[in-house]
């Protein structure tokens, strides 16, 4: 997370690539940046990643404004609401992302968190799959299994999605847990930041920003209650 190339600076330029007074050119450069920083962290598991450029036009349509214009975020997003279907139409746009026989869903949770850090908590096998959300099999269930499994069977969906559809519902199980959260959840979220990162955040971040990032609260929150559980 921390210093050249680490999450706090991935922020940084994602947020320069979709500021709207960026000039055009800036504004393609910056997200380069972040998506071939986040490419190579996500090379696993076959397939090819798209260009930046073809990326980044998808998601300056104006049916993505949504996605960073800070409005939809963990804290506000709700079941069934018109916010959530335009979310869930948009998703299938972003297989672009990674051409692959199934839809990349690792791959685009880890470039769209750093495009919305407030909306898409990044997604992965070996660790929230299998060691927070569900588990690699019955023997070896994960800690929230039970909660995730009640979660689906509450909104009707397949537990074992796949596809766009799963990235929604995951989105959608990141936010019912936010809004189940203490009032001061981010502004602990915020001093925690502070205090151990504390020559990162005034370099890259500032409170507001801090706050906000309610995506990379609930993903480091949801891991590290796996782990207490799991005594890993």
């Amino acid at each position: 997370i921390v210093g050249d190339g680490g999450k706090l600076q991935l922020y940084d330029w994602a947020g320069h690539a979709f500021d709207p007074t960026t000039p055009a050119d800036d504004a393609l450069d910056a997200f380069r940046r972040m998506y071939c920083t986040v490419k190579n962290w996500a090379k696993r598991g076959g397939g090819t990643f798209a260009l930046a450029e073809d990326v980044f036009e998808v998601l300056r349509r104006p049916t993505a404004g949504f996605l960073y214009d800070g409005k939809m975020s963990l804290a506000n997003l709700q079941y069934g609401s018109s916010e959530a279907e335009a979310l869930a139409d948009f998703l299938p746009q972003l297989w672009i992302v990674k051409r692959n026989k199934s839809f990349p869903w690792m791959a685009v949770s880890k470039v769209m968190h750093f495009v919305s850090p407030g909306l898409f908590p990044i997604w992965d096998t070996d660790v929230l799959w299998n060691k927070v959300m569900y588990g690699a099999s019955k023997h070896s269930a994960a800690p929230f299994r039970r909660d995730y499994q009640s979660f689906c069977k509450e909104h009707e969906f397949h537990v074992l999605e796949n596809g766009a559809v799963f990235v929604h519902n995951y989105v959608l199980w990141a936010a019912h847990h936010i809004q189940q959260a203490d009032d001061s959840f981010m502004a602990w979220f915020e001093g925690w930041m502070q205090q151990r990162f504390p020559n990162d955040i005034p370099k890259y971040s500032s409170a507001r920003r801090l706050r906000s990032l309610y995506a990379t609260a609930f993903e480091f929150v949801a891991i590290g209650a796996a782990y207490l559980e799991l005594r890993i």
